[in-house]
C-alpha cells in the first residue's frame, strides 16, 4: 500500500492499455495511447487510489529470464516500454485460460517520492475509457475521451490489480489486490502465477504495526480527545479488536476505537485517525490478525493510585470488570468484580 505522500505525487511516465478478448487467443495490442494533461492528472490520482486494499508479496523466482521481474528492468526504458507491455500482456492471457470478460489491461509506469513503480490494472470495458482507434504511420493509436465519471464509480470495473516495486523504497515487490475475494483480497492463482509472486510473511508485524499506531495517534493529539478519555482507554478498544476479530479491516477498527458520546468529535476524531493510519500506509490493509504477535509489555495497560496500589490488565476495563467512578470530593473509587483474588 502507498504512503499517503506517494499517492498524492504520484506522477504517470508512460502509460498504454492493450484489449483482452476472451474469445480471441492474443490480446489486441496498442502501440500508443494519447492522454491529455487533463487525463493524465485524472489517472494519476486514479491509478493512486486503484489499489486500496490489498496484501503484499514477494518474487519466487526474481531471476527468471522470461517473468514480469525481468519485463519490469526493460519497461523502464522509454524505447522499450511498448514492446514489454506487449510481452506482459500476452503471458497475462497466457496464463488466464479460465472464464473470463472482455475487458483492458492498463500498464503505467510511474514516479513515486520513493522511486519507480509499474501499475497492472485488469479491467472490463468502462465508461472510463471510452476511446478511438486509428492507425498513424503503421502503428495503432488509442485517442481517449474526456473521462465523465467520477474516480469512486470508475474503480467499479476494476477486476484485478498490481503495483510492482521496481526501485522504490517499499520492502514488497509486489502489492496486488483482487475483486474475487473481498475480505481477503487475496489474488487469484493465475494471477499469482503471472506475476510469479508468493504471499510476504507480514500479518505479525502488520497486527504489531496497527496496535502501535492507535497510541501514538492518542498521545499526539491528546489535547483533541476526549477529556474523559485517556489514551490507554484507545489502546484498550484497540487491542480488544484485533483480539477478536480475524481479518483486519481499517474502517471497523477506527469505529472499535473510536467511542465518544459527542457526535461532532467522534467523526473529527475517526477523520483524524483513518488519515493517521493511511499516512502511515495502513488505511485499507487486509491480513489475517496474528493476535499472538502483540507482546504483554504491549498490550498491558497499568493504572498505579496514590498509594502505589497497580492494577494491571489488557483490553478495556469494562472487559475485565473493572469499574472506575470519581466521587464529589475527587477521589477515585476502583471496583472489581471476580470470582477469585490469588493471594501471594
Amino acid at each position: 500500500m502507498l504512503n499517503r505522500a506517494d499517492k498524492e505525487g504520484l506522477i504517470i511516465s508512460h502509460f498504454v492499455f492493450h484489449i483482452l478478448e476472451k474469445d480471441e487467443e492474443d490480446p489486441t495490442f496498442l502501440d500508443e495511447v494519447v492522454l491529455t494533461n487533463n487525463q493524465k492528472t485524472f489517472f494519476s490520482k486514479w491509478l493512486s487510489e486503484s489499489i486500496n486494499m490489498g496484501n503484499e508479496y514477494e518474487f519466487r523466482n526474481p531471476d527468471h529470464p522470461g517473468g514480469v521481474k525481468s519485463l519490469c528492468s526493460k519497461i523502464r526504458n522509454e524505447n522499450e516500454f511498448i514492446e514489454s507491455s506487449k510481452q506482459m500482456s500476452s503471458e497475462f492471457k497466457r496464463f488466464h485460460k479460465g472464464s473470463s470478460s472482455d475487458g483492458l489491461l492498463i500498464i503505467a509506469l510511474v514516479q513515486l517520492q520513493t522511486g519507480s513503480a509499474l501499475f497492472l490494472v485488469k479491467m472490463n470495458y468502462s465508461e472510463t475509457l471510452q476511446y478511438d482507434l486509428a492507425t498513424i504511420n503503421g502503428r495503432t493509436v488509442a485517442v481517449l475521451k474526456e473521462v465523465s465519471n467520477p474516480i469512486n464509480e470508475s474503480r467499479q470495473a476494476i477486476q484485478k490489480a498490481a503495483l510492482i516495486n521496481i526501485d522504490s523504497e517499499y520492502e514488497w515487490d509486489v502489492f496486488a489486490q483482487d475483486k474475487q475475494n473481498p475480505i481477503s483480497h487475496k489474488i487469484a492463482d493465475y494471477f499469482q502465477n503471472f506475476l510469479d509472486v508468493r504471499e510476504k510473511e507480514v500479518a505479525s508485524y502488520l497486527t504489531r504495526k496497527v496496535f502501535a499506531a492507535v497510541s501514538t495517534w492518542a498521545k499526539r493529539y491528546k489535547a483533541d480527545i476526549d477529556p474523559d478519555q485517556n489514551y490507554t482507554d484507545y489502546k484498550g478498544r484497540a487491542y480488544e479488536y484485533l483480539s477478536s476479530s480475524d481479518e483486519f479491516d481499517s474502517e471497523a477498527y477506527i469505529n472499535s476505537v473510536i467511542s465518544d458520546s459527542d457526535e461532532e468529535r467522534r467523526v473529527r476524531l475517526k477523520n483524524s485517525l483513518r488519515s493517521f493510519l493511511a499516512d502511515n500506509g495502513l488505511e485499507g490493509r487486509a491480513f489475517e490478525i496474528k493476535r499472538a504477535s502483540i507482546g504483554k509489555s504491549q498490550s498491558k495497560i497499568t493504572w498505579q493510585t496514590h498509594s502505589d496500589v497497580k492494577i494491571s490488565f489488557t483490553g478495556t476495563p469494562e472487559s475485565n470488570n473493572i469499574e472506575s467512578r470519581t466521587q464529589k470530593n475527587g477521589e477515585t473509587v476502583i471496583t472489581i468484580t471476580t470470582n477469585r483474588v490469588t493471594k501471594t
